[in-house]
């Protein structure tokens, strides 16, 4: 496998590492389990925040802010976990820390990435520039499900509700430009309020990356 490459006590360059290739990107949506994330392992997969509990085998984990690296960064599992960790505001620990600004649309630039307000569209951006030819979107879905719940895991500890109005807003910019570069993005969230990406079930986006790997 190819590592990224990091120079000390600077920011990380987003590295086309994935060039044509597919990455599953998992979001904390309440709707993301543990059986659908078990269907990835073959995969290149960037996991989000709390998703990582998900999927400790994730070749990336990406977290944006210092206040959630605070509540984890003890706990005995976060110390386990053996993949590549990227962040916007953390850079100690072998994180790799990437420069952020608020732009719409996706960066093309590999020395920032584009924050969207969220996690979810920072590790888009990501993919993005890693060089993926198809991006499969999984617990993206960007509404509070039936029963109340924001996440899959429940609630952060700061119990801070999202600006989902606001992010959909920043996807649909996005979604204009990867169609534009001919990088195609599937949403397979079960339940999902982002409706600029093509929709499928996770089974037929994986087959369907394995028909034409």
């Amino acid at each position: 496998k190819k590592k990224p490459k990091e120079k000390p006590g600077q920011y990380w360059q987003v590295q086309r590492l994935h060039q044509n290739q597919t990455i599953v990107i998992l979001g904390s949506g309440p709707s993301i389990t543990q059986s659908q994330v078990n269907l990835c392992q073959n995969e290149i997969v960037i996991s989000i925040n709390n998703c990582f509990l998900l999927a400790p085998w994730s070749r990336y984990h990406y977290f944006c802010d210092k206040k959630w690296y605070s509540w984890w960064k003890d706990d005995a599992r976060f110390k386990d976990y053996k993949g590549i960790r990227i962040s916007h505001d953390v850079s100690e620990n072998g994180i790799l820390r990437v420069k952020g600004r608020s732009s719409p649309g996706l960066s093309d630039d590999p020395s920032i990435i584009h924050t969207g307000s969220n996690s979810g569209f920072q590790s888009l951006n990501i993919a993005y520039l890693m060089g993926a030819k198809r991006i499969i979107l999984l617990g993206y879905d960007m509404k509070i499900s039936p029963n109340g719940r924001a996440h899959w895991f429940g609630d952060h500890p700061d119990n801070v509700r999202s600006n989902y109005a606001g992010w959909l807003t920043n996807y649909s910019i996005a979604a204009d430009q990867l169609n534009k570069q001919n990088v195609e993005v599937i949403n397979c969230s079960q339940e999902s309020a982002l409706q600029c990406f093509q929709k499928m079930s996770l089974e037929s986006a994986l087959s369907l990356e394995q028909v034409r790997a």
